[in-house]
């Protein structure tokens, strides 16, 4: 049964990693005011299809604020059986 994975990462936790990667990425994105029109781009945008596949009964949600291995171990677990 085809499925959506959605990593849960709290704003805070996302704008944190992403300041911290302005520092070396060169990217003229990763700023404060840019990172305000992507939440709320990917709340009115993105989250009615989370949802949508929610209520299908066809997402699987993975705590994304963890250390690398963890998320990763979560993805391979949700992943068993439907590659």
């Amino acid at each position: 049964m085809p499925f959506a994975l959605f990593f849960e990462v709290s704003e805070e936790v996302l704008r944190a990693r992403i300041l911290e990667r302005a520092k070396t990425s060169g990217r003229t994105d990763d700023n404060e005011e840019s990172l305000i029109k992507r939440f709320v781009t990917f709340k009115t945008e993105s989250m009615p299809v989370v949802t949508k596949f929610e209520e299908m009964g066809k997402l699987r949600k993975i705590d994304g604020s963890r250390d690398i291995d963890s998320v990763y171990a979560d993805v391979k677990a949700a992943l068993v059986g439907h590659v």
